[in-house]
């Protein structure tokens, strides 16, 4: 699904580097069409945004074992909890994540043939690297798929992204937490579906990274004063990083400030602005930022449901036969034995339910 402001492009810049990453090439689109254009994306989503956040939300509480927060409980009810969603979750992580899958090399190149005995080799050693990186203790992915695999159980969604690392000069995989990324609401493809992440800077480190927007933003966020960055350098700063449905093109900004608006910088392009199809990977651009379900039913390009949205109901009842047996325990026994004191029976036929909470009455 392409979007028609990826139109005309000018202006190029090379970053040289491990790969030769392409720094950017300007789009030609106007900063007010930008905005209005993804201010209206983001708003458009946010009924659907809002109730995956809450869902979200609800099995993040669930795993922290939050779960009597809603329920007011007297001074002598049980709050034990069995947290059978945290040891659930905890469990299913490692086995995910503990045996990587192999990597798949293929020869892009029309030069080498992969049946050819140095193919297979190259691919063999490539195979390795990438199956050790997976270790590597100063970039450690097993922690990174770990915390894809954990976001995926509570969010519905895993979210892994791509960005360059000067100090390294080398990509590197992070990850985005679900809330912090609004998803387009009608799409369940990678391609069909615009990422709009939220980001947050000290306004020092904001100006270091767009310098050519210095006045822009300083006139954005205090207008009509003159204050000096030495006094205001450290106010944090939210901005957005739009990437479009077909990962032609991403754009950064603040407010209604265009902070950047640049083509894939990930993707190689030819001299006159198009894709290279020889020297990318892919025969088509894609985003720096990639999508992971396992329970989808083809609305959205998150899940439809979790292992964990399924099992609140039975921790609840878990919960609840808890404190009922704790109850049932202190209930029978006798309170004194002096004289005209007779021990607490419940009757069970007698239990009423309201907000979760059992009440006995007691003879």
């Amino acid at each position: 699904m392409s979007d028609p402001l990826s139109s005309t492009l000018i202006q190029d810049q090379n970053k040289e580097g491990l790969g030769n990453v392409q720094d950017y090439y300007t789009i030609d689109a106007e900063d007010k069409d930008l905005v209005r254009m993804i201010d209206r994306k983001i708003k458009s989503a946010g009924k659907d945004y809002e109730d995956f956040k809450k869902e979200g939300k609800t099995n993040e509480q669930y795993w922290k074992k939050d779960h009597l927060k809603t329920i007011t409980l007297r001074w002598h009810q049980s709050r034990i909890i069995q947290n059978i969603i945290y040891m659930g979750v905890e469990t299913m992580i490692p086995i995910i994540t503990s045996k990587p899958a192999e990597p798949m090399i293929s020869v892009a190149s029309d030069v080498m043939d992969e049946s050819d005995d140095n193919s297979r080799i190259f691919t063999d050693l490539l195979q390795k690297v990438l199956l050790e990186k997976y270790n590597d203790p100063d970039y450690p992915q097993q922690e990174l798929m770990e915390m894809l695999a954990r976001h995926l159980l509570l969010y519905k969604i895993g979210i892994p992204k791509i960005i360059w690392d000067d100090t390294i000069d080398d990509y590197l995989l992070e990850y985005v937490h679900p809330h912090k990324m609004i998803l387009s609401s009608d799409g369940h493809y990678n391609a069909d579906v615009w990422a709009a992440q939220y980001l947050e800077k000290p306004l020092n480190e904001l100006l270091d990274m767009f310098p050519e927007k210095k006045d822009s933003i300083m006139a954005n966020l205090f207008p009509g004063s003159s204050v000096t960055i030495e006094n205001v350098g450290n106010t944090p700063v939210g901005f957005w990083e739009y990437n479009c449905e077909d990962g032609e093109y991403v754009v950064w900004k603040m407010e209604d400030v265009v902070l950047q608006k640049k083509l894939n910088p990930y993707i190689i392009w030819n001299d006159d602005k198009t894709f290279n199809k020889e020297l990318n990977h892919f025969s088509y651009p894609k985003k720096p930022v990639m999508f992971l379900n396992s329970q989808n039913l083809g609305r959205h390009i998150w899940d439809d449901t979790t292992p964990v949205s399924q099992t609140i109901p039975i921790q609840d009842g878990i919960n609840l036969m808890q404190r009922i047996g704790i109850w049932l325990i202190i209930s029978w026994a006798p309170i004194q034995r002096h004289e005209g004191i007779r021990p607490r029976i419940i009757h069970l036929d007698r239990i009423s339910w309201q907000n979760r909470q059992i009440w006995g009455v007691l003879i």
